[in-house]
């Protein structure tokens, strides 16, 4: 053997292992190749810590009661308490999508809710057309269920249905 023939690299053979096929065709193949690749037949790993967000869905409540020792509430609750302190929570936003079967949603309203005044000098629903000052009714003072203030034009609910 000469030297040359020693430092020169060896070709590389090269050997179509698949059929022509169009791009379609190769896209759907290598998103399979891939998905089989990373899924082994399970759904992802959820991730092993939880985030802020992540606890605040878990330990979310409408409605909390007052005066609780924040010492004997685990760090999820007291993360919990501490954005419900945050909200304005004076009157309350109305959602009467599904009111004909009986459900309604409520969520306090956010900054620029409180300062736009809907809710409060305005009618309450999200999907109000009308929007204008309402009047006001009072609660029944004896009723022992927790009170949320809201105001809704007569408009918005016909109870006829």
């Amino acid at each position: 053997m000469s030297s040359s023939s020693r430092h020169r690299p060896k070709e590389k053979a090269y050997v179509q292992t698949t059929a022509p096929e169009t791009a379609h065709e190769r896209h759907q193949r290598l998103y399979r190749t891939a998905r089989e690749a990373y899924s082994h037949g399970r759904a992802p790993p959820r991730p092993a810590t939880k985030h802020d967000l992540d606890v605040l869905k878990e330990r979310n409540q409408f409605i909390r009661e007052e005066g609780v020792d924040p010492e004997s509430l685990s760090w999820e609750d007291r993360l919990a308490a501490k954005w419900y302190s945050s909200l304005f929570r004076e009157f309350a936003v109305v959602n009467l999508k599904h009111y004909k079967s009986g459900q309604i949603a409520l969520r306090w309203r956010t900054e620029d809710e409180v300062l736009l005044g809907k809710g409060h000098l305005t009618c309450a629903s999200l999907r109000c057309e009308y929007h204008e000052p309402a009047t006001t009714d009072e609660p029944d003072p004896e009723s022992n269920d927790p009170l949320v203030p809201t105001r809704l034009d007569e408009f918005e609910v016909p109870f006829g249905h």
